[in-house]
């Protein structure tokens, strides 16, 4: 199950971090999950969707204090983005996403923690 490879990701990346899954829904060949993980006044949210052993959707969010800091998504609602649907949200910009991936996105929280 993907749900499971992402909460083991994370914790790869930060051992500290508080785990819980907001929805899990498995049908057939499909599969989507959100979960949100804790580090201290840092919240990770992800959700991706999959079907067909592809991954349609996801987003990936990064609140400090609740206020987002990063995002990555494939929403199609930025198309002059070059990477288009991927697309990051840096403290408020629009940015290419040339490397659409939890690890990616894991990366890039934990330089932006300095840690």
């Amino acid at each position: 199950m993907r749900l499971q490879e992402a909460v083991k990701l994370i914790i790869s990346y930060f051992k500290q971090a508080r785990i819980k899954a907001i929805k899990h829904v498995v049908r057939h060949d499909e599969e989507y999950f959100r979960l949100r993980a804790r580090l201290d006044d840092v919240i990770l949210d992800v959700r991706e969707y999959w079907a067909g052993g592809e991954l349609r959707l996801y987003g990936y969010q990064m609140l400090v204090n609740d206020r987002p800091v990063l995002r990555y998504n494939n929403a199609p609602h930025h198309p002059e983005v070059g990477t288009f649907p991927h697309h990051k949200h840096v403290e408020g910009r629009v940015k290419e996403l040339r490397e659409p991936s939890l690890r990616a996105f894991l990366n890039e929280v934990k330089a932006l923690l300095g840690v």
